[in-house]
């Protein structure tokens, strides 16, 4: 059941590998229940150490938040959970078509989930995320295979190490 998935995958997570993991949510009800699980499993059972990151696509770009992301993103930083938002805008539809202009939408977007995280809970754990492609004109789709994506995640990276954040990035599909 849709109210039940979220927290069947974390707990499946849980209970099947010692190494850090991410997990994102379809829904509310999901979120606080596994929010509640990690307060719960962070000391008992982790001792305190980082074991979970909430990783989601708030951002409906162009430069505009979705309102239940934002929400879970402020709440995972109040409750000390990293957090690993990313910005997925579509060159030539949501955002500018050139490499450079992409980049500038992508860093805008996702110093802005940075800046909601800090506001949040000052010195949250946020890492800078950005899934960079382009775009099939033909079709509409996008790309996240493309020859760009590497210039895109290189260039993110870059911007995430000039301000000092630590980043992940995509590999394509």
């Amino acid at each position: 059941p849709e109210d039940k998935i979220d927290a069947a995958t974390f707990f499946h997570l849980a209970n099947t590998t010692s190494k850090p993991f991410s997990v994102d949510f379809s829904n509310d009800h999901g979120f606080k229940q596994v929010v509640e699980a990690v307060e719960i499993l962070k000391e008992s059972v982790y001792r305190g150490k980082p074991f979970i990151q909430f990783g989601f696509c708030p951002v409906i770009s162009p430069l505009r938040l979705d309102k239940m992301g934002t929400d879970q993103l402020i709440e995972a930083a109040r409750a000390g959970i990293p957090v690993a938002p990313v910005t997925m805008a579509q060159p030539g539809v949501s955002a500018p078509v050139t490499l450079a202009g992409i980049l500038v939408m992508m860093n805008a977007e996702a110093l802005a989930l940075l800046v909601l995280s800090q506001l949040a809970r000052p010195g949250a754990s946020y890492l800078y995320g950005t899934i960079p492609g382009t775009t099939n004109f033909m079709s509409g789709e996008m790309l996240t295979a493309s020859p760009e994506l590497p210039l895109l995640n290189a260039a993110a990276t870059q911007m995430a190490d000039y301000y000092g954040i630590p980043n992940w990035a995509t590999a394509g599909r």
